[in-house]
């Protein structure tokens, strides 16, 4: 398997406009998301896109010239979870070695995600705390 080991410093996570909006939205209208620091929005629509099975690759015309946000943000729990997710993918421990390959998986995942968690949020009138304590009970027994 062939691996780039290429040392990338403080690698970028980018996601499309449409996320982007997304997020600008959810933050700025919901209370529940006004904390929410940018990882926070990349781990949770990562979370729809695994858990839904789907990744949609970024184009150059989805992207902005800068990251939405980078490593340094992210906790060692949060870089743990993206590198078991490498993991997985892979089928092999080596694919910790390859940020690129990491972070691109992160994208795919996150960008897909997103409808998934755009309905989630907005498409059912139940309260977002009910739905959220749900969803987790969901991820938690499977």
């Amino acid at each position: 398997m062939e691996t780039n080991t290429e040392t990338i410093k403080d690698p970028q996570i980018f996601i499309t406009k449409e996320a982007r909006e997304l997020f600008d939205n959810m933050k700025s209208r919901l209370p529940e998301f006004r904390s929410f620091e940018n990882k926070d929005f990349v781990v949770l629509a990562a979370m729809f896109g695994v858990r839904y099975k789907k990744r949609r690759p970024l184009k150059p015309q989805d992207t902005e010239k800068s990251g939405f946000t980078r490593e340094r943000y992210l906790s060692t729990y949060e870089i743990a979870v993206f590198r078991a997710l490498a993991i997985n993918e892979k089928g092999d421990v080596v694919a910790i070695k390859d940020p690129k390959y990491i972070y691109s998986l992160v994208e795919e995942y996150c960008n897909g995600g997103v409808s998934d968690l755009k309905e989630f949020i907005y498409g059912d009138p139940a309260s977002l705390s009910k739905k959220l304590a749900s969803k987790l009970r969901e991820i938690i027994t499977k």
